[in-house]
């Protein structure tokens, strides 16, 4: 009598490695459930799925230390107090002050611009 060699049924189990049995939670606010289920909707996928791809694709920036934190805000102000004064200077009709204030906001405005991006 031979024995008869039992076939699995249904599809191939997955190998170890590709296996999901972890589980990830984390609260969102009413805004950021809409904008995910929105990002999925539109990316044909499920919530998920798309969490997922997010996570292998999206390189994130660190959080500025506190000290950078600290200049970036004090860079912020002295660009707040640059608008005032090139404000002033304009009211004045001081060109030549004008111009010089205006190169150097332009300047602390790529600053703020680049510590603001995820390139640094």
């Amino acid at each position: 009598m031979e024995k008869e060699v039992l076939q699995h049924k249904g599809r191939p189990r997955k190998k170890p490695v590709r296996l999901r049995n972890r589980h990830a939670c984390t609260y969102l606010t009413p805004t950021e459930k809409l904008l995910l289920e929105a990002k999925a909707r539109e990316a044909g996928m499920s919530e998920s799925e798309w969490l997922r791809a997010a996570i292998r694709q999206r390189e994130v920036a660190a959080r500025l230390k506190p000290r950078e934190a600290t200049f970036v805000r004090h860079l912020t102000t002295l660009s707040n107090h640059v608008d005032q004064i090139l404000s002033y200077l304009q009211e004045q009709r001081v060109t030549a002050l004008e111009q010089a204030g205006q190169r150097a906001k332009e300047e602390m405005d790529q600053l703020l611009l680049y510590l603001d991006c995820d390139a640094r």
